[in-house]
């Protein structure tokens, strides 16, 4: 009895996490193993103080206790790094309104991007059956709306089991919040430019619900229904992160070629572009490749 009371503690410990305090963006660089880490975020839990951060050579994320020396002069540390030239590259290709930011590989590569939406629905359950196709798979990128999430939170908690026994690799990537549409609306006034003084809260959310579920929010960020404008996309550069776009969304009708960014919607809302991607695994046996290696 006593090593079930146990095993239930180590469980709970697991997947309860303790709220967050005191988030908000931050400025400037650690040096870890002589790595340079952008900060992101700092903020309060357990009454430790933490740093988001991320590696700009590497792309990758992770939370770190703030008892570092903090360098404030970021701007040498952005020069011939991955994190600049991706930067460089979401500015140039952004367009107006819908798919701004990262689409595909700019370098050659042997692979492709799988992203896969998690917006809000009002469908009972998940593609489970495709994502258990995806465990041979491994490397996808889950794009999360923390609304999707509490609303359907087996389906959350089987993709978070999948991750922590290794089955999948996944790249956590904000989609925001509440992922706000209404059909009546023209672009320029859906979305996330329906509410742009909302638009912190809509990115901060999602990342501290991600924290509190032991999960590392990733440098990218999906604008709900690919939609933004300059301003937001201005918004989003401050806090550091990275537009993701697509350039295959399969239920579009949109073809992948080797470096493409594909879109699928995982909540059931979109059965025609999870038919296509079945079937493209089935006759490509495509070589899946992590979000964090985008060139």
């Amino acid at each position: 009895m006593k090593k079930f009371v146990l095993f239930l503690y180590l469980i709970f410990n697991i997947i309860a996490h303790a709220e967050i305090t005191n988030y908000k963006a931050n400025s400037g660089f650690i040096k870890i193993n002589s790595n340079n880490f952008l900060i992101l975020r700092s903020f309060k839990q357990d009454n430790q103080n933490y740093l988001l951060v991320a590696n700009v050579d590497t792309l990758e994320t992770k939370i770190v206790k703030n008892s570092f020396l903090i360098d404030t002069n970021i701007s040498k540390l952005f020069n011939s790094t991955l994190f600049n030239m991706l930067n460089k590259y979401n500015i140039q290709t952004q367009n107006s309104y819908q798919n701004s930011g990262l689409k595909n590989s700019s370098q050659n590569c042997d692979g492709y991007f799988l992203t896969v939406d998690m917006c809000p629905s009002n469908k009972y359950g998940f593609e489970k059956e495709f994502f258990e196709k995806l465990l041979e798979y491994k490397n996808i990128a889950i794009c999360l709306t923390k609304k999707w999430a509490i609303q359907h939170k087996n389906e959350f908690e089987w993709l978070k089991k999948m991750q922590q026994e290794k089955k999948l690799n996944i790249t956590w990537v904000n989609h925001s919040t509440n992922h706000f549409y209404d059909k009546t609306l023209p672009f320029e006034k859906n979305f996330l430019l329906h509410d742009k003084e909302n638009f912190l809260n809509e990115i901060f959310e999602t990342e501290k619900f991600m924290i509190e579920n032991g999960l590392i929010p990733s440098l990218f960020f999906r604008f709900p229904g690919l939609v933004s404008d300059s301003e937001v996309i201005d918004k989003l550069k401050a806090l550091y992160l990275l537009p993701l776009g697509a350039n295959s969304w399969l239920a579009k009708g949109e073809k992948p070629t080797l470096g493409s960014i594909i879109l699928v919607h995982g909540n059931l809302n979109e059965p025609k572009g999870i038919k296509l991607c079945n079937q493209f695994l089935d006759s490509v046996r495509p070589k899946l490749l992590k979000l964090n290696d985008i060139r």
